[in-house]
Parts: structure tokens; C-alpha cells; sequence
């Protein structure tokens, strides 16, 4: 993966972009989204220094994708050490083993001591740059939904609904609005 660009934000013509490094896995993408639109949200001190801004931006993007209230309920008030439970919470939420220890740390879940023994092992196993994804890579919805309805309300062929969505004409049918 390439590892020196995760994600960037800005402003054209005064409306909000997001641009993402196409080969993070999706766990690293929920992170970068949230982080950028921190970036983009909130209005940071002009004295707050480069580093502690990203570092308040990641706090965002954790605290958005696993609220505290969550992180207590699905690991517990306590922990002394990170399990193998904790990967189908990473799972469910759809977060990295990265974030979840992080946000258990900073919720007072798991010691600090427990934490950098897992990022020791993390970093040894190469997750820093390239954690395993725990997740199937989502795939966006959106332009199938729009060819049939497309296709539904008579404004292309099903044929050329087959065709955009690259599948056999057969495969189109079971889609279609029932005979009225």
C-alpha cells in the first residue's frame, strides 16, 4: 500500500472535498473520512501547532466511529490486556485493532502499559502501514440503485440498465416493479 498519503480535504469554489488514498483498507478509510471532515468541521486555535491539531483531528475521527459509551458497554469497564474478543468488536464496528486499543486507552479501559504492548506487536507485525482488514471492501450502491430505478420508471432500456451494470439482461428481471 502506499503509505505516504492517507486522505486530504479542502474547499473548490466553496464547496467541501475529500480525497482518499484508493488503497487503504476500509477500516482506514472510515478513519480518514472522519479525520478530514474534523479538519474541515472545526475552527482550530492559530496558535494550536500542526501536530496537535492531527493529533486532536484522530481523537475526533476515534470518538465518532467509537463513542465512549459504546467502547464501555461492548469491552467493559476494565481490561488488563487486549484479547481476541476485541477483534469482532473491531469487526462490528468496522474500526482497525489500532483504533480500538487507542480508544480504550483513552477512555481508561485498557492501562496505558497494555496499549504499548500491543502497538509494540502491531508494529513488529507491520500493522502501522498495512493492518490487516477484518471487513469485506465495501462496494457504493448508489449507481445500481440509480440504474433501476432508471430502469423502473422507463428512462433507459433494460437493456442498457444490463449493460451500465455490466450483468446479463436475465439478471436485471427480478429488480423490475411488478406488472401493475
Amino acid at each position: 500500500m502506499n503509505n505516504k498519503f492517507s486522505g486530504m480535504n479542502g474547499l473548490v469554489d466553496g464547496r467541501p472535498f475529500i480525497v482518499l488514498n484508493p488503497e487503504m483498507n476500509p477500516e482506514r478509510n472510515r478513519s480518514t473520512i472522519i479525520h478530514e471532515l474534523a479538519h474541515l468541521m472545526f475552527r482550530w486555535p492559530e496558535d494550536m501547532e500542526e501536530k496537535a491539531i492531527e493529533k486532536m483531528a484522530t481523537a475526533v475521527g476515534g470518538a465518532f466511529l467509537f463513542p465512549k459509551t459504546d467502547a464501555i458497554r461492548e469491552l467493559g469497564i476494565r481490561r488488563s490486556a487486549v484479547a481476541g474478543d476485541m477483534i469482532l468488536v473491531a469487526r462490528e464496528y468496522g474500526i482497525s485493532m489500532l483504533l480500538l486499543v487507542k480508544r480504550a486507552e483513552i477512555c481508561r479501559i485498557l492501562p496505558s502499559t497494555a496499549a504499548r504492548a500491543f502497538y509494540v506487536a502491531a508494529a513488529r507485525a507491520g500493522w502501522q502501514t498495512a493492518e490487516p482488514s477484518r471487513i469485506p471492501a465495501e462496494k457504493p450502491a448508489l449507481f445500481e440503485q440509480l440504474v433501476y430505478r432508471a430502469v423502473n420508471e422507463g428512462e433507459i432500456s433494460v437493456q442498457r440498465g444490463a449493460e451500465l451494470l455490466g450483468v446479463p439482461y436475465d439478471s436485471i428481471a427480478p429488480m423490475l416493479a411488478a406488472v401493475q
